[in-house]
Parts: structure tokens; C-alpha cells; sequence
């Protein structure tokens, strides 16, 4: 018999006493995979440098984690942006195409130098960006959104 594969969230918070933090909307189903620690339900400071931030969308508590850490900013964004074949990319799920677009001006707005999703599809797992890269491609997401084209390219 196998390890079970959501022991890893638990043993992060055993071992590091670290609480897994997640939205408010979502604590019911991660529940179900794992001990949740708190919830929020707006942007909230976790720590002096990490920040969650809701990012409806993708679902209804879907959840950004900023860290900035000593030698640069990191954007955790868990499913809401992801990598499609190295390139950013959304996918609505359970959540709305509005909020969806509401989150990508409010991550357009942050100060980061790494995208780092939670899922992937080719080899990219971060990436370094700039606030103007940052805006670029968002825009272009939007764009493509507004057309009626699938904004996972």
C-alpha cells in the first residue's frame, strides 16, 4: 500500500508548524485532503513577508500567497495562473469569467519577480518577470478572454 498523496500538506505543517492557510470558500473541500489551519476571506499578511490574497476565478476561493523573500518577491498562484506549454494561462473552473478578470488587474497590480504556479505543462515551473511583462501578458490573457478565445492558449 502507497503513502497517501496528500500526507505532504500535513507533514509541511507538522514538521514546520506552518498552518495551511486557504480561503474561506475552499476550507470544506481541502478539508476533506488535509488539515486547514485558518482561512481568510481578503487579503490578508500570514507573516511580516507573506501575504494571501483572494483571486477569485479559477474557483470561488481561489488563493495567491506573495512572499517577499530577502533576495526577491515571489507570487505563489496556485492554479489561477498556470503554465500551458511555458506560457501563462487561466482556466475558469468553478468560479466566474468576472471575478476571474477582476483578479488578473489585482494581480497586474502586484510587485513580483517570479510567477510560480502550482501546475504546469511543459518544463517552465517559475518564471522571472517584470511589472511591465507582468501587465503585458495579463493584457493579453484579457484580451482573449473579451474575444470569446480560450485563455489557456
Amino acid at each position: 500500500m502507497g503513502k497517501d498523496p496528500h500526507q505532504n500538506a500535513d507533514w509541511i505543517t507538522n514538521t514546520y508548524s506552518a498552518p495551511l492557510v486557504c480561503h474561506e470558500k475552499e476550507k470544506e473541500a481541502i478539508s476533506k485532503r488535509c488539515i486547514v489551519g485558518d482561512t481568510i476571506n481578503q487579503r490578508t499578511m500570514i507573516h511580516p513577508d507573506f501575504e494571501a490574497i483572494p483571486t477569485p476565478g479559477h474557483t470561488p476561493g481561489s488563493t495567491c500567497y506573495l512572499w517577499q523573500a530577502p533576495d526577491a518577491s515571489y507570487l505563489f498562484t496556485g492554479d489561477t495562473i498556470f503554465f500551458n506549454k511555458n506560457r501563462w494561462a487561466i482556466f475558469v473552473m468553478n468560479g466566474s469569467q468576472e471575478e476571474m478578470l477582476s483578479s488578473l488587474d489585482t494581480i497586474s497590480k502586484l510587485d513580483f519577480d517570479y510567477l510560480v504556479p502550482g501546475a504546469h505543462t511543459g518544463d517552465a515551473n517559475m518564471e522571472a518577470t517584470t511589472k511591465e511583462k507582468t501587465q503585458e501578458t495579463i493584457d493579453e490573457i484579457v484580451a482573449r478572454i473579451k474575444s470569446g478565445k480560450n485563455a489557456t492558449f
